[in-house]
């Protein structure tokens, strides 16, 4: 299955439904299911930025980091704002966290059984993203 790392808290927004649009420096073919992957890397700057989603359902001491914990479907990838890829995604699904060896861009994990959690019960407002072009 096809893989992308993404950093804290962005990688829990996703799959909080926060966040539907992510935006890369170059394009994909893919399309359909995806693992997002918390990389174990993070930024004075993410912290900071975490204040977008800190009453909106998420706790920085609650990530998880360096593990697979979710699944979006990536069901497009357009051009987005300076010049960057807009890859759009929808259904994310909260996965029973796994440790894997991150790879770079997109990249496979070997197949492997992945346990769809049940999804929270809890109401959250999205971010707002600009629009795809």
């Amino acid at each position: 299955m096809k893989c992308v790392s993404i950093r804290q808290p962005w990688a829990s927004a996703i799959l909080a439904g926060l966040i539907d649009v992510e935006y890369r420096c170059y394009p994909t073919e893919h399309r359909g299911d995806l693992l997002i992957h918390a990389s174990s890397e993070t930024t004075d700057w993410d912290r900071q930025q975490f204040v977008l989603f800190d009453r909106r359902g998420l706790r920085w001491d609650e990530l998880a980091f360096g593990k697979v914990i979710g699944v979006v479907e990536l069901w497009t990838c357009g051009h987005g704002h300076n010049g960057e890829w807009a890859w759009c995604l929808r259904n994310p699904r909260r996965v029973e966290p796994f440790a894997i060896e991150p790879g770079r861009r997109l990249f496979d994990v070997e197949n492997r059984p992945v346990e769809v959690l049940a999804p929270a019960r809890r109401t959250i407002g999205k971010v707002r993203q600009p629009a795809v072009r």
